[in-house]
């Protein structure tokens, strides 16, 4: 969401008081005007139109501890969206309670942990997928590893984008389990 400026380019960088926070994210929120005028009101300039930084801004505004406050914003937001973040040397990732945007969790062959939207992007870097995340579910990654939170509740049935597959995503990754490719033929040949 937004004009198509630099000023929106990702990953961005928000200043708040309460951390840094550079975000990535792929989705669309639907409530991104009633949360930009509540971050107005709460005192914060936002200086794109992107909604990406409507996210990087409720996290980096929130004075709670870092978990606490992407928690929080999770809550707030209302959409599809997959999130990727840095804090403090905290990597974040986050999606949507519907599953609507993938995001997926790898292992680098040297140990470390990597978070992508997509299962190619972790071989073009040499790692293992792990697993994807969970719709609603919040990973923080640190010098003790990983630790993961269900910071929202499920909806009753997973809703990945059916455009991930036909339209988004390459053909050399797996959405929930499934080669891309494979389902484009499959489709192909109804």
């Amino acid at each position: 969401t937004g004009s198509t400026q630099w000023a929106n380019a990702q990953p961005l960088i928000q200043r708040g008081r309460g951390r840094t926070v550079a975000l990535g994210h792929n989705g669309n929120l639907v409530n991104a005007t009633e949360l930009r005028e509540q971050l107005a009101a709460e005192g914060v300039t936002l200086g794109t139109t992107s909604d990406t930084e409507l996210i990087a801004a409720l996290i980096a505004n929130d004075e709670s501890p870092l978990e606490d406050a992407v928690a929080g914003a999770m809550a707030r937001l209302d959409g599809a969206f997959s999130v990727v973040a840095l804090s403090n040397g905290t990597l974040v990732g986050f999606r949507d309670r519907h599953g609507f945007r993938p995001l997926c969790l790898g292992r680098g062959e040297h140990g470390e942990w990597v978070l992508a939207s997509e299962t190619c992007a972790l071989d073009l870097v040499g790692a293992e997928l792990e697993r994807e995340l969970a719709p609603g579910e919040l990973v923080l990654i640190d010098d003790d590893g990983v630790h993961s939170r269900q910071a929202l509740a499920p909806a009753a049935h997973g809703s990945l984008c059916i455009f991930e597959f036909f339209y988004l995503a390459r053909p050399d990754t797996r959405l929930a389990g499934v080669e891309v490719h494979g389902a484009r033929v499959r489709m192909g040949e109804r």
